[in-house]
């Protein structure tokens, strides 16, 4: 699919009927046997039952896209080791690190939400709390500043954030998007563990079951799942050596590194970069057991 670039159009899978008929008509239009009138009238719904097409940067055949740098997005939930795989692909392929820009730089204040209870409580959690507008602003001044790797002729920027993919301005500008899958228990373990280094901001494993974890899932559902098609999904990385190989291998995955580039690696299937939940797996781990980990 990469190779065909922007000659390929994504599109969300219809749900119901009514989906189906619109859908076959946007493409109809599309594609040049679509009714002009219907298709003045109807310009608006015919963007809303499209996907945002998927940036294939690496592959692109359009000479801009082949001197734009590679944006890198990383997601997960707080503490599922997001910040430290950006620094270890930036170590990687040996950016500064201004290559790097962190959502956590540009929260902004708390929120009032609604808890299970139906208590209004004070979140730090929600998308609400961070200000995307400087978020999105950063992240394309860090686009334009890149400067081309060593023998590649691109850049390489990588974005990370738990909410990353709550802002279109954000989303859009990402060419790949890794997501840590961890789980629930552990994100709770590790968010209310003491406070140090990997913690700086602990919470009662309480406040982690009444707003950490629900504001993940709300993020998974509504930012996540409409994208998982764009989306690798990622074990944690574990001790500093497989985190290393990790990066190497999302390093070779986004085309910024070649296979034989070090003899440690291995070209088999097996050893490639982990794909570890389909499409279906996802759907069904947000939309019916969201607080279950895909086995």
């Amino acid at each position: 699919m990469r190779p065909l670039g922007d000659r390929v159009t994504w599109l969300q899978a219809p749900q119901a009927p009514a989906d189906v008929t619109k859908l076959v008509e946007s493409i109809c239009t599309s594609v040049g046997f679509g009714d002009s009138k219907w298709s003045k009238q109807e310009s608006q719904a015919q963007q809303a039952v499209k996907l945002p097409i998927l940036r294939v940067a690496a592959n692109s055949v359009d000479a801009a896209d082949l001197s734009r740098p590679v944006v890198i997005g990383i997601t997960g939930c707080t503490r599922s080791g997001k910040s430290r795989l950006a620094q270890a692909i930036r170590d990687e392929l040996r950016l500064p690190q201004s290559s790097v820009v962190a959502q956590d730089a540009f929260w902004s204040h708390a929120v009032l939400v609604q808890a299970s209870s139906g208590a209004e409580v004070v979140s730090e959690e929600e998308p609400e709390c961070t200000d995307n507008t400087l978020f999105a602003a950063a992240l394309q001044e860090a686009i334009a500043a890149a400067v081309p790797l060593p023998g590649r002729g691109r850049g390489c920027v990588i974005a990370e954030g738990f909410q990353l993919l709550h802002d279109d301005r954000v989303a859009g500008l990402l060419d790949y998007v890794f997501f840590i899958d961890l789980s629930r228990q552990e994100c709770i373990t590790r968010r209310s563990a003491p406070r140090g280094p990997s913690n700086p901001n602990p919470m009662s494993m309480e406040q982690c079951e009444l707003l950490v974890w629900p504001a993940h899932e709300r993020y998974v559902r509504d930012s996540i799942a409409p994208l998982r098609e764009r989306i690798r999904w990622l074990a944690p990385p574990g001790e500093p050596s497989s985190l290393a190989k990790v990066a190497e291998e999302i390093c070779v995955e986004v085309g910024l590194l070649l296979p034989s580039a070090r003899e440690s690696f291995s070209s088999t299937a097996e050893q490639r970069l982990p794909k570890l939940r389909s499409s279906v797996a996802m759907a069904t781990w947000c939309l019916c057991s969201p607080c279950a980990t895909v086995s």
